[in-house]
């Protein structure tokens, strides 16, 4: 019995479990091949589903950037960014976007409780304030002062 008709007996043999085996293959791979769009296209039909339920005529998306450089450039580049997300994501129901910054808390000398320096350790005791920084972009059109008037630089 030579090889080639030892696999050709085999084969005639067990057409039916090597049959059931390739088409369970070809099955799962399909499957497999398949799952990441069927999941993208839930996570996108869930998206639609609560913009089209949402009751109100507009809704808040809030996007958050951490650990930004409070510079020109920084801020330059997280609005691209966030400008590219929003034209590929929700161009279609996109009415405007305004920027809110808040820094991370920090020790804030006053006139009364003036910091001291690192190399001179604070009096026991000694009261310190503290402040973080706030940005809200076009504040004063969202804003009515009903006394006073809007802080400067």
């Amino acid at each position: 019995m030579t090889i080639i008709s030892f696999i050709s007996k085999r084969l005639s043999d067990d057409w039916k479990l090597l049959a059931a085996i390739f088409f369970g293959i070809t099955i799962a791979a399909t499957l497999l091949a398949g799952a990441p769009i069927y999941i993208s296209t839930l996570e996108r039909q869930g998206i639609d589903t609560a913009i089209d339920r949402a009751s109100q005529s507009y809704l808040n998306i809030y996007a958050a950037s951490p650990y930004i450089t409070l510079d020109g450039d920084s801020l330059d580049n997280t609005d691209q960014a966030f400008d590219q997300a929003i034209a590929d994501n929700i161009a279609e129901i996109y009415r405007g976007r305004v920027r809110y910054l808040k820094s991370p808390t920090f020790l804030v000398g006053t006139p009364k409780t003036p910091l001291t320096p690192i190399s001179q350790p604070p009096e026991e005791g000694a009261r310190v304030s503290r402040g973080y920084f706030y940005h809200i972009e076009d504040l004063e059109n969202h804003v009515t002062f009903l006394q006073g008037r809007m802080a400067s630089d």
